[in-house]
């Protein structure tokens, strides 16, 4: 009986580290394809626009109904606030995008 006990919680415990990990993989895949959405949006926002260079925070799209609201977020974040994503802006063009509640965990390659 007790070795029934002992390799459930084996089970147990690599089935537990197993979900975190894929866990984990999802929000990072989740946020990655947030960022390209986002990187899509800002390009279509410049069209009408002149922007100087520099950075540009996510919350300026959404408030110009560009992006939904939750593409604004990056899905690890514990705040609903439609600020994790800074925009790089280089001769009026996206140039780079940053989730600003993982950094470089969840990168996204233009």
């Amino acid at each position: 009986m007790m070795v029934v006990v002992v390799i459930i919680g084996i089970l147990a415990a690599i089935g537990t580290a197993n979900f975190v990990r894929m866990q984990r993989n999802a929000k990072m895949a989740a946020c990655t394809a947030h960022q390209r959405g986002v990187f899509e949006a800002a390009y279509a926002y410049q069209i009408d626009r002149v922007i100087a260079d520099g950075n540009m925070n996510v919350d300026v799209l959404f408030a110009a109904g560009f992006v939904a609201e939750n593409i604004c977020e990056c899905p690890s974040s514990p705040v609903a606030d439609h600020d994790d994503f800074q925009i790089t802006w280089q001769d009026n063009l996206p140039v780079d995008i940053t989730c600003t509640v993982k950094g470089g965990a969840h990168e996204y390659e233009p």
